[in-house]
């Protein structure tokens, strides 16, 4: 089920952010699958919309990586679930210094295409389905070398 739920948010982040990515680059066509918030989002101003993009993305990459290390922490030990939060930490501040660092030495526009990609991949299910499998195999090679 939660699973699922990483899915169903990872459908409304993709189609809440084409529609403001739409606006804030003035495109005539909006490539939204729906346009639940269309028209509230056409009534914000271009500083409006990317705040909240920015807020938006806080909060999905909050919810989808609370809900893999639920998921992590639901099946599997304890400890794994300390792994994922030192995982995304030490991804946070990786991201962080990288930001830093390009925006004081004027690079920013150059290393924006990197910093998204990272973010959006924090957004995804990607990390559950890398880390599950890999919390699997961990998990029974440890049970199998303790018999």
């Amino acid at each position: 089920m939660l699973v699922l739920a990483i899915l169903v948010l990872t459908f409304l982040r993709e189609n809440l952010f084409l529609e403001i990515n739409s606006i804030i680059n003035n495109q005539t066509y909006n490539k939204a699958y729906f346009y639940w918030f269309n028209d509230w989002f056409n009534q914000l101003s271009i500083v409006s919309l990317l705040r909240l993009n920015w807020l938006l993305t806080i909060c999905f990459v909050l919810m989808v990586s609370s809900i893999t290390a639920l998921v992590i922490q639901i099946n599997f030990r304890k400890d794994q679930l300390f792994f994922i939060i030192k995982l995304y930490l030490v991804i946070f501040v990786l991201l962080l210094v990288l930001s830093t660092f390009l925006w004081l030495s004027g690079g920013w526009n150059l290393g924006y295409f990197v910093l998204r990609k990272i973010i959006g991949v924090l957004q995804s299910p990607l990390p559950l389905f890398v880390l599950y499998p890999f919390m699997y195999f961990s998990n029974n090679k440890s049970i199998s070398n303790n018999t």
